[in-house]
């Protein structure tokens, strides 16, 4: 697994709470 890909799911993560928040 790339460290590259924990970032990304990191991001996505954010993203989903950030849009479930608004």
């Amino acid at each position: 697994m790339r460290k590259l890909a924990l970032k990304e799911l990191a991001l996505m993560l954010a993203a989903v709470m950030i849009v479930g928040i608004s």
